[in-house]
């Protein structure tokens, strides 16, 4: 009987002290978390004031200047602008020439809009194709 009861209140001590170690962990892992959500506080009140000063510093008048300094400039052309027409403007060449110069990636996107045109669907590769499944 004696071993019995000695048995339960070693079971209970270990179980006692296995709880406040969890509950130890779980407090330092909070308080962590505190302090890293307070750092990025400051880190966000740092960006801010950085912003400010930057803005503060940037007028359009220096950035004029800026812009003189640096030399004469020109609109970036639309081609570069929409990879979209970019690409389906490479897709339907006029002359042979054009279709070696093409990047593969502008073929590929012309063989899928072709293919779209045709079944009315595109072929998204080999690791997504279904077995049996084909034009």
């Amino acid at each position: 009987m004696l071993a019995k009861l000695c048995i339960v209140i070693m079971a209970i001590t270990l179980t006692a002290a296995s709880m406040l170690t969890v509950r130890q962990q779980r407090l330092e892992a909070v308080y962590d978390m505190a302090r890293s959500i307070e750092r990025a506080a400051g880190h966000d009140r740092q960006l801010q004031e950085v912003r400010i000063e930057v803005a503060r510093r940037v007028t359009p008048q220096s950035g004029q200047a800026l812009a003189t300094r640096m030399g004469p400039f020109e609109p970036i052309p639309l081609e570069w602008c929409d990879p979209f027409m970019s690409v389906f403007s490479a897709s339907t060449p006029q002359n042979p020439a054009a279709v070696s110069e093409a990047s593969p990636m502008q073929i590929e996107a012309a063989l899928a809009a072709e293919e779209l045109e045709r079944f009315g669907r595109t072929v998204l590769g080999p690791a997504f194709e279904m077995a049996g499944a084909g034009p």
